[in-house]
């Protein structure tokens, strides 16, 4: 078998107060280059992945921040 393609997925689950959650998920796919394994494309997937979703988790909690504020 030959890995020609390669998808990473993680997935959040913020409290925003009030009883209220937001679950946030964030996907990539990618094409292995030639030369490159397996394990270095999830890798690098899973930081892009990661930065993604943390930058998406401050945003949501900015505006949740920002609604409590208004009242």
């Amino acid at each position: 078998m030959k890995v020609t393609k390669v998808f990473y997925k993680r997935g959040a689950t913020l409290n925003v107060g009030d009883y209220e959650s937001v679950k946030i998920e964030v996907a990539a796919e990618a094409e292995l280059d030639v030369g490159e394994s397996l394990e270095e494309a999830v890798e690098s997937l899973r930081q892009q992945v990661s930065e993604e979703l943390r930058a998406e988790a401050s945003v949501i909690r900015a505006r949740t921040k920002a609604r409590k504020i208004r009242g």
